[in-house]
């Protein structure tokens, strides 16, 4: 083998690991109320990119993972709960950890009637 095939070798599986490596941008992190009580079952979501979302777990834990299709365009998560203000934070540069912290919103319930097969407005009944 001469000198080029092995460079040629060489720079061809460098950037074959740089693509697998950036295949999907993983952001992982925790979800509490004001009390630090884990919130189950918030939403999390790429605002730019809709139909990424994920539900936190029963100790609020979550991971979103943003294909690298999608990076680009994936600028803002935000995190929301019935009956808690949600919130937005930018999406790291980088695969990471973003806890959050959501906080009561009595507004938000406002005018909801909850129903033992769904929700509906109040002003619907």
């Amino acid at each position: 083998m001469n000198y080029f095939s092995k460079l040629l070798a060489v720079v061809v599986s460098v950037l074959f690991t740089v693509t697998l490596n950036a295949q999907t941008k993983e952001i992982r992190g925790t979800v509490t109320d004001s009390d630090g009580n884990p919130v189950i079952a918030a939403g999390v979501q790429v605002v730019e990119v809709p139909e990424i979302i994920v539900v936190t777990d029963s100790d609020g834990k979550y991971v979103i993972s943003i294909p690298s299709n999608k990076i680009s365009e994936a600028k803002t998560l935000e995190y929301s709960y019935l009956g808690m203000g949600s919130v937005r934070k930018s999406v790291p540069s980088s695969s990471g950890t973003l806890n959050v912290t959501l906080e009561p919103d009595a507004e938000s319930l406002q005018g909801t009637v909850v129903i033992g097969y769904g929700s509906v407005k109040k002003k619907d009944l």
